[in-house]
């Protein structure tokens, strides 16, 4: 069983959490867009 070098680890989860915030501050603004929507159709 071949282990990675612990630096490469750190880089590959910090890649992964870059990831993950760029989708959720993706999907926080199409959620807000929504809620924006809503809120001009309602007024």
């Amino acid at each position: 069983m071949y282990s990675p070098e612990p630096s490469s680890t750190l880089v590959h989860i910090r890649f992964l959490d870059k990831k993950l915030i760029m989708e959720m501050g993706f999907l926080n603004k199409v959620e807000d867009n929504a809620a924006v929507q809503i809120w001009s159709e309602r007024t």
